[in-house]
Formats: C-alpha cells, structure tokens, sequence
C-alpha cells in the first residue's frame, strides 16, 4: 500500500500552474488549461494504471481528499474495487439523466431543434435500453459495447455517432458534475 506522503499544501491548491501534480499516497490534483482543478486517484491493477476522478476542488478539499483516498487504499488493501468507496460517498443520477441534462446546456450553441432531436431520439432508441437507467459510475467499456455492437454493420455512420454521444454525455457528467469515473470508461472505441 502507497504511503501518505502530503506534498500539498491547502493554501496552494488554487495557484499551482497547469498540469498534474502528486500529493503522494495516489492522490493527484489536476489542473487544466482552462483552470479547473479536480482530485484523481490513480493506483495499478493487473499491471496497467487506473484513474478514478474524485471530483473538483471546489466540492471536495484537499484534507477530505486525502480521507477519501486513504479509505480507496484501503479498499484495494481488502481486495475491493476503490470505485466501492466512491459509490457509497456519492450515489449519482442514470446515464438517461444526465443526457436530457448535457442535451438543455448545448442546446444553446446548436443551430436548430432538429439537432437536439437527433440527439435524444438516437440515444434513446440505441443507449436507454442497454444503459439509461444504469447509474453513471457503473457504465463501462462492456455496456457501450452491448449499445455499439448490434448497429456497427448495418448503420455504420449511426453507430459511430451513438458512440459520440454516449461520449460526451459521460464527459458532461464525469467534467460538469465531478462525478467520479474510472477513465477507461470514456474515450471508448
């Protein structure tokens, strides 16, 4: 188990520059060009290493960051998946939420009705069935699968957009919400 090591410090969270940095003990904050600052947990499974977001800064401080990433070590200590933790901490809305959600914000920029339309006719036609009323944490690689694969053949430039959508709703809720999610999950296919 990663020891606690604190490199952190509170007073300093809102003026470090872009990029990743560590605190030590899996815990990283990232800070993005734009300015937005959110808590990652990152730890090694089979080998390969995995990033569970933990939220925003401003939702979460640096001291109930750490709690929350020493009780994820503790998990994986258990044999437990760190996602467990997150779950418990936040329960989140479905997957057909979010997107009605993420479909009102780009409405603005869109030049017509028809747009937002064909964007929820779609993922409620090809998404919903398989995963509208999954919870957003508990969607993986294996659910956008069970969505994509009925429809690669046939409708090609259909599924490719489905895939898309399903995209940026994840994006919305995991960016816009602080919800915590594995990265695998996005940036799919």
């Amino acid at each position: 188990m990663a020891r606690e090591v604190r490199k952190l410090k509170a007073l300093q969270i809102n003026s470090l520059p872009t990029g990743t940095h560590s605190d030590g003990g899996n815990l990283l904050l990232r800070v993005r060009e734009s300015g937005s600052r959110s808590w990652v947990f990152r730890y090694k499974q089979n080998g390969r290493a995995i990033e569970l977001g933990l939220g925003p800064t401003n939702e979460r401080t640096l001291a109930e960051a750490r709690d929350t990433v020493n009780d994820m070590r503790r998990a994986i200590a258990r044999g437990q998946s760190p996602k467990e933790v997150l779950r418990i901490e936040k329960p989140t809305k479905t997957f057909a939420e979010y997107s009605r959600e993420c479909i009102e914000q780009k409405k603005a920029g869109w030049r017509n009705i028809k747009h937002a339309n064909q964007w929820i006719n779609t993922l409620e036609q090809y998404a919903f069935p398989f995963i509208g009323e999954k919870s957003i944490v508990e969607i993986g690689v294996n659910d956008i699968k069970a969505v994509l694969n009925p429809i690669w053949k046939g409708k090609t430039e259909t599924a490719s957009r489905v895939r898309q959508r399903i995209e940026v709703v994840l994006d919305y809720a995991f960016l816009h919400e602080g919800i915590p999610m594995c990265q695998d999950t996005f940036r799919l296919i």
